[in-house]
């Protein structure tokens, strides 16, 4: 019997771990679920099996200490905030599409921390491991050997040189896979299933690989910086240097792979030369995997008994290795590389572009838009203009003629749209589960310590990434720090819950469940809106305009708050002929977003046909004001 309770146990933990792994790649795989369908599709998902373990008492208080509290408090009052903010940001529609992220986000964390156990974590840190490896795994089949993945054409990528594929952004590819590195570090090091150490570590030339593809330097730093986080914190640095070694051996074998067919790497794409290069260069990066993995398992138990250094040792190479990085930073030349960073985007040839790129210190206009997002903050310092107003403001004040949705920085974004306030907020989050994160490792020993190590270390690349990307509105990459966010801040043990009757247990789970299930409704407004406006633009593209005018109208009654129902009904009555009724939609959707410039131009030439030429040079006047650098009006005769 116990046997058989054994072999349970262990399918159960098995399905968990695979399920997680799907979870990630099933995520990443469809376009990083940037697209308001998919993250909104997470949410409802990851509402319902909270609302469902709640009510039938799946879940338990037993994770939820002070960290994790003030967390998810934290996260209550900043979607609290977001939500509140569609009363002066004069776009209720982007509002509620950032208090939806937030809940799906709250929702993974909740889950996380339920998933509190030392067993379940593992397992949990094993799946994702295993996901992101499987996810760089097709992104470099996509590149080189173009057709073996079904409907995964280069032509659905824009022949983007930098390598983007499944993500669909290259930096958020490149710093996904960052992420696994030191997952797959921790389970080469642990001391359980000798076996699965060569399986661990064989990926990670890969990974390199494709990260040297999307030429993401953030991708590169958030690689290292996990790797030091985990060297720092897992108590094993010595087996964790040992299976680094190997790795970056693989890895320089396997970017050297690709640095011998620059075909491959700064194309010409789709041709026959690159076709055949990089099945040569996926078969020895395959290569490098393989012997990577068979090496360190063949010659792991040797060098961790003949390799044992004293602590004198130990404490010599820490210093020699901490003057050999400051004496690096320094004769680095660190002023002339800021004021690169501070330049305006600099194009780099097309013959060398990810390898020029990738060595350039130029920020490729992060620093422009940094400075915006703080100038948006001086206007408004308290509350700020409002959740999802960062576009607008750029469009309207921004320095470069670039179209930018976000401020490639969560922290900055964050105080332009929602002030001191929103940015307290999430620091509050990120700082409590850091600190959280070192005080379990300082409680901890062996493999226990050794996972959460990793997962400290994932949360901390993520929490910078958050700072220099916009990781945070990628899904793919978000969901795995949030994770790990929940699960690093979850009590490391098992404690009496409160002494609550058995009636009144039933009542907070209730109330509880009923919260989730109002939470879900909230998710599914939004996304009915895309789901009808998208089939309404897909009939459109087709040439069925009443099937595009049902569909916009669809969409106009799940949120007739929104602009973009009215936006969308405007433009399929205009194409319809109803010329009246579309100028009644677009000033509709003027109201409801005032800062929207596409509009103003829209309503312009609906008023223009109705011969309402006072009103449509206002509302051309108006356009260009809000997108100045637009080339409809930079490129217009004066």
């Amino acid at each position: 019997m116990e046997r058989s309770d054994a072999g349970a146990v262990a399918l159960r933990g098995s399905a968990f771990t695979i399920g997680t792994a799907v979870g990630v790649y099933v995520i990443a795989y469809d376009g990083g679920s940037f697209d308001i369908v998919a993250r909104s599709t997470i949410g409802v998902v990851a509402l319902w099996v909270l609302a469902a373990g709640i009510l039938l008492g799946g879940w338990s208080g037993d994770f939820w200490g002070k960290a994790a509290v003030t967390i998810a408090t934290a996260l209550v009052c900043l979607a609290a905030l977001t939500l509140a903010s569609s009363r002066w940001s004069g776009d209720s529609e982007s509002a509620l599409i950032e208090f939806d992220r937030l809940v799906t986000y709250l929702a993974v964390f909740t889950l996380a921390v339920f998933a509190g156990t030392p067993r379940r974590r593992s397992q949990m840190a094993t799946g994702i491991a295993i996901g992101i490896a499987a996810v760089g795994a097709s992104s470099l089949v996509y590149r080189l050997i173009p057709g073996a993945l079904p409907g995964a054409g280069l032509e659905g990528y824009g022949n983007e040189i930098r390598l983007s594929y499944p993500v669909n952004y290259w930096n958020g590819l490149a710093i996904l896979l960052a992420l696994g590195i030191p997952l797959l570090l921790q389970l080469a090091a642990s001391t359980n299933r000798v076996v699965w150490r060569g399986l661990a570590l064989a990926p990670i030339p890969a990974l390199a690989a494709a990260i040297y593809l999307a030429s993401s330097r953030g991708g590169v730093i958030c690689a290292v910086l996990g790797i030091v986080v985990l060297v720092l914190a897992s108590g094993k640095a010595w087996d964790i240097a040992l299976a680094l070694l190997l790795a970056a051996a693989g890895s320089l074998a396997a970017v050297f792979a690709l640095v011998q067919r620059p075909e491959v790497v700064n194309g010409p794409l789709g041709t026959v030369r690159a076709a055949s290069s990089g099945h040569h260069a996926a078969i020895m990066i395959l290569g490098a995997c393989a012997l990577t993995g068979a090496s360190y398992l063949s010659v792991i138990s040797i060098l961790r008994r003949a390799l044992r250094p004293s602590r004198t040792v130990k404490v010599v190479v820490g210093v020699v290795v901490g003057v050999v990085t400051v004496v690096g930073v320094a004769t680095a030349h660190p002023v002339d590389h800021l004021r690169a960073f501070t330049k305006p985007p600099e194009k780099f040839p097309a013959s060398t572009y990810v390898q020029s790129h990738l060595l350039n210190a130029n920020s490729t206009g992060r620093w422009q838009v940094w400075s915006s997002a703080v100038d948006q903050f001086t206007e408004n310092p308290w509350v700020g203009d409002g959740s999802g107003s960062f576009q607008h403001w750029w469009l309207e004040h921004g320095t470069l003629s670039d179209f930018v949705v976000d401020a490639h920085s969560l922290y900055l974004q964050t105080l332009g749209e929602l002030g001191i306030v929103g940015f307290v907020l999430i620091a509050i989050g990120f700082l409590t589960a850091i600190v959280a994160g070192v005080a379990r490792i300082g409680r901890e020993s062996g493999d226990e310590q050794l996972v959460d190590a990793s997962l400290l270390a994932v949360l901390v690349a993520f929490a910078f990434a958050a700072g220099i990307d916009w990781v945070w509105q990628l899904p793919a990459v978000a969901v795995i720090g949030v994770a790990s966010m929940g699960l690093v801040a979850a009590r490391n043990r098992r404690v009496q819950e409160a002494s609550l009757r058995p009636k009144s247990l039933w009542l907070v789970r209730g109330a509880l469940a009923l919260g989730l299930v109002a939470a879900i409704v909230l998710q599914a407004i939004p996304l009915a809106t895309a789901i009808h406006i998208r089939d309404s633009k897909q009939a459109f593209a087709n040439g069925d305009l009443r099937a595009a005018l049902t569909s916009a109208l669809a969409a106009r009654e799940a949120q007739p708050w929104a602009a973009s129902p009215y936006l969308q009904l405007a433009l399929v009555r205009e194409a319809s002929g109803d010329t009246e009724g579309a100028h009644g939609a677009v000033r509709q959707a003027i109201v409801r977003s005032r800062s929207d410039w596409r509009s103003w131009l829209i309503a312009a030439r609906i008023e223009t046909r109705l011969g309402l030429y006072g009103e449509a040079r206002d509302s051309l006047h108006r356009a260009e004001r809000l997108n100045p650098h637009s080339p409809i009006f930079t490129s217009a005769p004066r």
